[in-house]
């Protein structure tokens, strides 16, 4: 796996922040202006709003996702913020994700150069109608792209997010698009933590720093899960998994030459131990966050299977289904399982 490096996390982390910063003031402007629905929690009748027929049905699907809050426990005003939130998160998100399936070649360059990306130019010569929206048909464009990953993160990128009923504007698309476009550090978006760290960095140093002073205690499970967020740099996932999968496949078959993708291993075993076909790994990250150290194992499979004489295109199928992970916050687990998607 490559991943980020120092620099390449404080670029990301930058534009995470920033992206996070446009989407969450575009949509609660839109909230209010467009739908009614204030900061403070107070909700206009629909009657009093003059919207159309399909912005009438956004807004009855974005008012029940309030009520639904609410009826979990948020106070009027929390249950705003939080709408609002999660929104952001779904829209930075789904773009980063199209961001990175067009690095790394499984969707046409979408985002790269914003409008003038050679996926958006060559659907609008084959259906130029879809242009006929404020966007100019670009923002259909990016969520039928983020709607194919659907396929195999159903869970993220998931067609049917009541959250996607809340928009942003046009002026705040631009924006965000500038902000992931450019050629500058395209790096980033090829390397395999990308989006694990886009989560991450989601939540900032001074919210978590605000919520471990505020009290010993986390009073929700979302607090719980970002008091407890800690990175994982990758020398720390290369040591435990070589020290843990890595020596498990080495004692399982000491002649598997996997000895050298295994630098940081302590203490080789001499001797076969209980046999274990690659078939029957199973591998368990009990509280895996964005997925860094099932990444790592990954790898280290996808080394043993070559040198099984299996490559890399044929043993993507055998591997995913023997890696599992679980986590308090469940977008964790849906970014971990992305992650090891693209």
């Amino acid at each position: 796996m490559i991943g980020l490096d120092e620099a390449g996390r404080d670029f990301l982390e930058d534009v995470i922040l920033d992206c996070r910063e446009i989407l969450e003031a575009d949509l609660a402007h839109t909230a209010e202006g467009r739908f009614g629905i204030y900061a403070t929690g107070l909700i206009d009748d629909e009657e009093a709003l003059k919207l159309s027929p399909a912005e009438v049905l956004d807004r009855r699907v974005v008012v029940d996702v309030v009520h639904h809050l609410r009826q979990s426990g948020e106070s009027p005003a929390d249950a705003v913020r939080r709408l609002i939130r999660e929104a952001a998160f779904t829209h930075l998100n789904r773009l980063v994700a199209v961001r990175i399936a067009e690095a790394i070649g499984l969707l046409p360059e979408s985002v790269a150069s914003g409008k003038a990306s050679r996926g958006f130019r060559d659907l609008l010569d084959i259906a130029p109608l879809l242009g006929a929206d404020e966007t100019g048909g670009y923002w259909r464009y990016l969520r039928c792209c983020a709607d194919e990953l659907a396929a195999d993160a159903p869970v993220l990128f998931d067609p049917r997010n009541p959250l996607l009923a809340l928009t942003p504007s046009p002026p705040a698309l631009d924006k965000l698009v500038a902000l992931l476009a450019g050629p500058e550090n395209a790096s980033v978006w090829a390397a395999a933590d990308t989006l694990g760290w886009t989560y991450q960095f989601f939540n900032t140093k001074q919210e978590r720093k605000e919520m471990r002073e505020d009290s010993s205690a986390p009073k929700t499970s979302r607090e719980l899960a970002v008091r407890n967020q800690f990175f994982t740099p990758r020398y720390v996932v290369d040591l435990l998994v070589q020290n843990s999968l890595g020596r498990r496949l080495l004692d399982a078959d000491p002649a598997l030459d996997l000895l050298d993708n295994l630098p940081l291993l302590v203490d080789p075993p001499g001797e076969a131990g209980l046999p274990l076909a690659l078939e029957d790994v199973r591998v368990l990250d009990p509280a895996c966050g964005s997925g860094h150290f099932l990444l790592g194992c990954y790898d280290l499979l996808e080394c043993a299977w070559q040198l099984r004489g299996t490559e890399p295109a044929d043993s993507a199928a055998r591997i995913l289904p023997c890696l599992w992970g679980i986590d308090i916050d469940p977008r964790c687990a849906q970014v971990a399982a992305a992650a090891l998607m693209l």
